[in-house]
């Protein structure tokens, strides 16, 4: 064992860290960071933290010296203590030894089966694992490496069939296996996985001209379901998986009350919206209440629609507009909400969004005449005191 003192990352680059001749392998160990060192052969140079449990020496391995600089190797050996402190027990090696453990598909299968009890978009990590699948599925979760990481989405990037979101969905679910490993001790953790900067806000609204032309065809298209079901989204602000899993037990019609349950709401989180005449007229029309336990009913199957997108999209060309999804009719009830002058924080609360925020950076542009009518109450006061001094 050698003890290396005030090692730099310049130092590092020039080769410091080498296998004298005629030596299988060596340990240089970091003077001024306890527990690290470099287990170094002939061809391979690997960073490790080395911690004492119940007597007995623990090694985790980090990474390869090339790929882990020493800022991150600090960086990953004050969270491996900070685990170590809170009794997290990583299970490390009685010594190195590569090639050990589970792959990252194996892992992957026991994450799946635990996502599909408590996680609703769990269908989304299966899309997203299959860009990861085809180039690290057989590694060893152990030898997972930031480089790795970077690589994948950087393919992905160069590729020019993706868009940043969807490799930002990949990179999500390399934080999640890589976290979980960690903490179930199967892995050190690994810092420093980092999302592309994304603004993936798409924004298709109608002027009064297209809304009027989009709602004579749904009132005259001989599709009713789904036109009612388009119809039920602009009143109602709801997302399309929302409306077609709504039932008539949760329909108040009384109260002009509709409650979505933690099942059918995105995130999994209950709410409720407030009927206006035009969503109470869209119950009035539909003749499957007492006869189905959903609003929408699809009268070819006799079950509850998954999907109006095909349906939506020959109806939307009637009607002479392009670029437009059913999902865009949750975002044209908001505009109409703040064309009437209600506020972003009212706004937030009809669309039932778990952050204000995100509400705000969408549609705050769209009160631009509200906040000019603002900036010009202040123009009438100093216009005002000009004045009066000009007066005196």
């Amino acid at each position: 064992m050698t003890v290396l003192k005030n090692l730099t990352q310049h130092q590092i680059n020039q080769g410091a860290l080498h296998c004298p001749p005629n030596v299988q392998r060596i340990e240089l160990c970091l003077a001024d960071l306890p527990g690290a060192y470099a287990l170094v052969t002939p061809t391979n140079q690997t960073w490790y933290y080395r911690a004492k449990l119940d007597g007995k020496n623990r090694h985790y391995k980090i990474g390869p010296v090339e790929q882990v600089s020493l800022v991150d190797l600090k960086k990953q050996v004050t969270q491996l203590r900070g685990q170590l402190a809170s009794k997290i027990d990583l299970k490390g090696d009685a010594a190195p030894k590569n090639g050990e453990g589970i792959t990252l598909r194996e892992y992957f299968r026991q994450y799946l089966e635990r996502a599909k009890q408590t996680k609703k978009s769990w269908i989304r990590d299966v899309q997203a694992f299959k860009h990861i699948d085809v180039t690290w599925g057989n590694e060893k979760l152990t030898d997972l490496t930031l480089a790795m990481v970077h690589r994948q989405r950087t393919d992905m990037m160069n590729s020019g069939l993706y868009k940043a979101a969807t490799v930002n969905h990949s990179t999500k679910l390399w934080r999640q296996l890589i976290r979980q490993s960690s903490i179930e001790g199967l892995r050190p953790p690994l810092l420093g996985i980092k999302l592309l900067p994304v603004s993936n806000f798409v924004e298709n609204y109608l002027d009064d001209e297209g809304l009027a032309r989009l709602l004579k065809v749904f009132t005259t298209h001989q599709n009713r379901i789904v036109c009612l079901i388009a119809l039920w989204l602009l009143s109602t602000g709801a997302r399309s998986g929302e409306a077609m899993k709504a039932k008539w037990s949760d329909v108040d019609r009384e109260r002009r009350l509709w409650k979505i349950g933690a099942a059918q709401s995105k995130g999994k989180i209950a709410g409720s919206v407030f009927l206006n005449s035009s969503a109470l007229n869209v119950l009035d029309q539909l003749d499957t209440q007492g006869r189905f336990e959903h609003l929408f009913i699809n009268p070819k199957t006799g079950k509850r629609y998954t999907t109006i997108s095909k349906s939506f999209n020959r109806i939307k060309v009637l009607a002479g507009i392009e670029n437009y999804r059913p999902h865009d009719l949750r975002h044209q009830h908001a505009v109409l909400l703040i064309n009437s002058g209600r506020t972003l924080w009212e706004v937030s609360t009809a669309l039932r969004h778990k952050d204000a925020n995100g509400v705000t950076v969408r549609y705050a542009h769209l009160t631009s005449k509200t906040m000019q009518d603002v900036s010009n109450c202040a123009d009438a006061g100093i216009r005002r005191a000009m004045a009066v001094a000009t007066a005196r």
